[in-house]
């Protein structure tokens, strides 16, 4: 991303990112955090990526009490369960979020940079209703236009929800405003979808269906394939008792074959196995 000449922000760990200072010593990051009384501390140096020596900025802020409590408990659990003796240094980074980014610092203060970190949440949600309300699928086309256009259409659908969600958001009572008392984001985004989807496809009637009756039959008709596997599926689950672990020769004897059982059906359903449903409503045919 640095070559392309984009800046990042991302959480590290002084273990798996080294740091160097100035005269390209290592910078010892547990000490400075130690050495560290307020809040909020900024550190300028480099870092050593893929051979190059990039110029960076450390930003470490430290972590609400309770939320550094339960990392700290989450740490010792951890190394507990792995038979092995917890860290000090371990214990001192999960009270900090270690912040390291290209940005630079006249245009992005060491805040705003946290406040950029803290919003990715909100990103990934936002990806997180995409891909599940939109019903998100692997993309099957090949063709570059048509991946495009799929996308296009995905993003087009989102952002129609979100300006009917905003619609309905002004029109709730003053109290769902309240930061106490919020309206489900999550709600609203399946009440938007669900509009946008009834008003592109329309109203789902009778004659619609009788218009569209040509191009639901291969959708709705089973071939004749599928239903003899659907019929074996059900003989191996005990629906057929009468059919279950008996040779192609004795159903044929007696009438009551309904096509040559896989050996495995028969190894898995022995003679005489109970019905999972009444054997009335699954008559032998």
């Amino acid at each position: 991303m640095v070559r392309a000449r984009a800046d990042v922000v991302l959480r590290i760990h002084p273990a798996t990112c080294p740091l160097e200072d100035e005269g390209g010593q290592p910078f010892d990051v547990l000490a400075w955090l130690e050495r560290t009384y307020g809040t909020l501390a900024e550190w300028s140096g480099w870092c050593r990526y893929r051979g190059a020596r990039i110029r960076v900025r450390l930003i470490a802020s430290k972590v609400p009490v309770e939320q550094a409590a339960k990392a700290r408990k989450r740490k010792r659990r951890e190394a507990k369960k792995a038979g092995r003796r917890i860290r000090r240094a371990t214990l001192v980074f999960a009270g900090w979020w270690l912040l390291l980014t290209t940005l630079a610092a006249h245009d992005w203060p060491a805040t705003e940079i946290v406040r950029l970190y803290q919003a990715r949440w909100q990103i990934e949600l936002v990806f997180k209703r995409l891909k599940q309300l939109l019903r998100v699928q692997p993309i099957r086309a090949k063709r570059q236009q048509a991946v495009e256009a799929t996308i296009r259409a995905l993003v087009v659908a989102w952002a129609l929800q979100e300006q009917l969600v905003a619609e309905v958001r002004a029109l709730l009572p003053t109290s769902s405003r309240d930061p106490h008392a919020p309206a489900s984001s999550w709600l609203l985004a399946t009440l938007g979808v669900e509009s946008v989807r009834t008003i592109v496809r329309g109203s789902w009637t009778l004659a619609r269906i009788r218009t569209c009756l040509p191009l639901l039959v291969r959708l709705l008709v089973t071939s004749r394939r599928k239903r003899r596997e659907a019929k074996k599926a059900r003989c191996a689950r005990g629906c057929y008792p009468g059919l279950a672990g008996r040779t192609r020769s004795e159903r044929r004897h007696d009438g009551t074959s309904i096509g040559k059982v896989h050996p495995k059906v028969r190894a898995y359903a022995p003679r005489g196995c109970p019905p999972c449903v009444s054997s009335q409503n699954h008559r032998p045919r």
